[in-house]
């Protein structure tokens, strides 16, 4: 391997000297070790002297691999994600045949991709260490900085009232730059930061916003919205009446209730809100 040191052995256990000739060096040791600082095919001969003072040649040729330089890249770089590693080195000259993570301290893994879950923010240093087919081992570390991730969070204005009921929903999020809504009927969902949807049906719906960041970090929240289904309202008593009446009405359950009172025209006289309770109710 280029850069490594190493280790030419002879088999021969009666020999009493050595000469190697490595490429333009030369070694008088029973084992030579030697560096190899450039790719390419290298002429290794070795010449013995045995016991009985006879001399001995033997001749090969050693092909050192282009070193490879190792890279991987990153994906959900953020504190309780599915981390995913994946190795990006061309190993056009000497393919690679098994990889080795170390997480620093988060774990290992064997596979490529590999996935790590990184418990708190902070930077670590990930290790890939690559082996070849020519036998060859190459590592290269990196710092990975681990970030917080993004926060899902809105609000929802209202979040209870009659059909057909529409609710601007208001994005808190922190740290994100994408979103996918689900409002919970079935039927409509959105990308946009802050939407607004209409609910016809009475109901109890879960509206669900998933928040992601530019490394495809997700966090996910939920609230219920609550549909009344449209209170019962009786004409007022007396009507007409130029004094005093009574309104009455029945509502599912206790919530606050707009009352809009209008004349024979169509105007609007008077609007005001009341706290209804479940059952009938007079004003």
């Amino acid at each position: 391997c280029e850069d490594a040191e190493i280790t030419f052995s002879d088999v021969a256990s009666t020999n009493q000297a050595w000469s190697w000739q490595i490429g333009s060096s030369f070694y008088v040791t029973e084992n030579a070790e030697h560096i190899f600082n450039n790719p390419g095919e290298y002429e290794v001969i070795l010449s013995v002297t045995g016991a009985n003072n006879c001399m001995a040649t033997t001749q090969q040729t050693v092909a050192i691999p282009t070193k490879l330089t190792v890279d991987f890249s990153s994906l959900r770089t953020c504190a309780d994600q599915n981390t995913v590693f994946t190795n990006v080195t061309d190993d056009t000259t000497d393919p690679i045949t098994d990889f080795n993570w170390d997480f620093g301290g988060s774990g290992s893994a064997i596979t490529n991709p590999a996935i790590v879950v990184f418990p708190e923010p902070g930077t670590v240093h990930v290790t890939l260490t690559v082996a070849t087919e020519s036998g060859c081992e190459y590592p290269m570390t990196k710092p990975i900085v681990i970030t917080p991730g993004p926060l899902a969070a809105f609000t929802a204005n209202p979040n209870m009232g009659e059909a057909p009921l529409t609710i601007q929903f208001e994005n808190n999020s922190l740290a994100a730059n994408a979103f996918a809504w689900d409002f919970g009927d079935g039927s409509t969902t959105s990308a946009l930061a802050s939407p607004f949807n209409t609910y016809e049906v009475s109901g109890y719906y879960t509206v669900q916003l998933i928040a992601q960041d530019l490394q495809s970090c997700i966090d996910t929240t939920r609230q219920i919205i609550t549909v009344l289904s449209p209170s019962e309202v009786n004409p007022p008593s007396p009507n007409p009446s130029s004094g005093a009446f009574t309104i009455e009405w029945e509502a599912n359950e206790e919530t606050k209730t707009q009352l809009v009172l209008v004349d024979a025209m169509g105007r609007v006289m008077r609007t005001f809100e009341v706290l209804a309770n479940a059952g009938v109710n007079q004003y």
